[in-house]
């Protein structure tokens, strides 16, 4: 890539505090490109992954985009790590916001494919990895559905002790939802999922799952 792509973040200086470790679970989707191109020049994060998972588009090809606009950044060295294709339910019946961004999740621009592959692990195995390598120092900022954070609890209880922080792009409180009048896109998936096992039960124990867990949450609603 020339050097007017290349995205460089401000060096710290001496004496500025230590740079947080963020995860990016995300499904891009040009909001999230915007989202990841901000981290990625933020000096105050170290962006140590992507994960990536359904929602403005299908999960492999929220891959592919994420691989390409890290790329776009020069900054391969970064890993990407493929999510669930899937429901925690193993439900494959998805509501994908191609309408929205595209058929390619980045304004239907025909970009070549990335020459970088995601790495071996999943999504949720990182994102294991990585709290327990790093305990209490990782902020995962959730871009789409959660999945891939429910599939890593799964994986390990112990993940939300280890995660430092869970930001959650989602919910509506005061204004109107964005793909009904009452639920936002990301958090709705969460309802979706309960009527998909027809079991109220489920939806009621992940709410209390999330509230008893020591894992400090942060929702950045529509609001």
């Amino acid at each position: 890539m020339g050097e007017t792509w290349g995205i460089q973040p401000r060096k710290m200086a001496e004496g500025e505090p230590r740079k947080k470790k963020l995860i990016i679970d995300t499904d891009p989707g040009i909001d999230d490109a915007m989202a990841i191109f901000v981290a990625l020049q933020s000096p105050e994060v170290e962006v140590i992954g992507l994960t990536t998972i359904y929602g403005n588009v299908y999960t492999t090809l929220a891959t592919r985009n994420a691989l390409h606009l890290l790329e776009v950044a020069e900054r391969s060295d970064i890993p990407v790590a493929e999510g669930s294709h899937v429901t925690i339910t193993k439900g494959t019946k998805l509501r994908i916001a191609d309408f929205v961004h595209g058929a390619d999740g980045l304004g239907n621009q025909n970009f070549p494919p990335p020459k970088g592959k995601p790495i071996e692990q999943s999504a949720a195995d990182f994102l294991v990895e990585q709290a327990n390598k790093y305990p209490g120092e990782v902020t995962l900022v959730a871009l789409g559905p959660l999945t891939n954070v429910a599939l890593a609890i799964q994986l390990d209880p112990e993940f939300a002790k280890n995660i430092g922080n869970i930001v959650i792009l989602g919910g509506a409180f005061a204004v109107n939802g964005n793909v009904n009048p009452a639920a936002e896109a990301n958090v709705r998936h969460v309802f979706l999922v309960a009527v998909e096992s027809k079991s109220i039960q489920f939806l009621v124990i992940q709410i209390l799952q999330i509230l008893s867990s020591l894992v400090e949450l942060t929702f950045l609603l529509l609001d």
